[in-house]
């Protein structure tokens, strides 16, 4: 991200955004955003729908159905914590179909932060 440096030479402990529009959450994944703890029910109950959406869809795989339907399993804001896929490694799902991740993440809403600072990592707890 360009102004990275900018913001850590400026005190900035942690970036977070609202990943949204077409590509917004599955570039802000690929970067390497994590999910905002103040938001996490919001953004994994659109992840979810998202899941769901491509388990009913008859273009993809038994096996990728699988895939998401084990990945949806850790998606569970009511856990704590332990066992939730990134961001990034929803985005990298792959398959039968390579951009399974990217046809999840795409168009995705979702809450993330980015830590540039040890105070940044306790953002939201």
């Amino acid at each position: 991200m360009p102004l990275e440096r900018y913001y850590r030479r400026s005190g900035v402990d942690v970036i977070t955004i609202h990943a949204a529009l077409d590509d917004g959450g599955y570039s802000w994944a690929q970067y390497g955003f994590d999910w905002d703890p103040r938001h996490i029910a919001d953004s994994f109950t659109n992840i979810r729908r998202r899941m769901d959406d491509l388990l009913r869809s008859s273009k993809v795989t038994t096996a990728d159905k699988q895939l998401l339907k084990e990945v949806r399993r850790r998606v569970d804001h009511s856990d704590p914590g332990q066992e939730w896929p990134t961001p990034n490694e929803l985005a990298n799902l792959h398959g039968d179909d390579p951009k399974l991740g990217r046809k999840l993440m795409r168009g995705s809403s979702w809450y993330g932060i980015f830590p540039l600072s040890e105070k940044g990592y306790d953002y939201g707890t």
